[in-house]
């Protein structure tokens, strides 16, 4: 009779620390554990919190608030981009008074990682046609953008013509400093 209460009680130890384990396991793996976003769906980022993509790694790192005289106001967003190879900061800027150089196509910031080419969005998706809340970003990859070149396109004139007036509007300036 002792052999058998024996067995119960050791099948009880076994099974109650089973479940101590699984608990413990699935406790620790709630807010730490590493999630793989994928490309071309809205991701949430804080200075705490690395996103992590199939690639890459993206750490935020700062957000940096610039004046300038010719070229206004504009906020710096600063990134880790780390994982497959040499690590680097890359920078997406917004800018009231200002559009970018070409690869940056209002909301969408073109980096190369891997001898890939991505793109990254804040504040807006051109691709989705859809504005971002403050600390969400997309990451695309060159093939889904190919999907969305006619958006491109239309993005491309849009920016194009902007700088021509940004140009017109600082010949402008320029002009009327040169009078005074």
């Amino acid at each position: 009779m002792s052999y058998s209460i024996f067995s119960c009680n050791r099948i009880l130890y076994i099974t109650f620390t089973l479940f101590i384990l699984l608990l413990i396991t699935s406790c620790s793996e709630g807010e730490h554990a590493v999630q793989i976003a994928k490309y071309g769906e809205i991701v949430s980022y804080r200075t705490s919190k690395s996103v992590v993509y199939p690639d890459f790694t993206l750490q935020f790192i700062a957000k940096k608030t610039i004046q300038s005289k010719t070229e206004g106001e504009s906020v710096s967003y600063s990134f880790q981009l780390t994982g497959g190879g040499p690590g680097r900061e890359i920078e997406w800027v917004e800018s009231r008074n200002r559009v970018g150089a070409i690869d940056q196509m209002g909301g969408i910031d073109q980096f190369e990682h891997n001898e890939r080419t991505y793109y990254l969005e804040l504040k807006s998706s051109s691709f989705l046609d859809k504005t971002l809340k403050d600390g969400e970003l997309i990451v695309w990859t060159k093939i889904q953008a190919g999907e969305h070149r006619e958006n491109i396109n239309k993005i491309k004139a849009r920016i194009r013509q902007k700088m021509i007036d940004h140009a017109t509007r600082k010949s402008k300036a320029l002009d009327q400093d040169t009078q005074q």
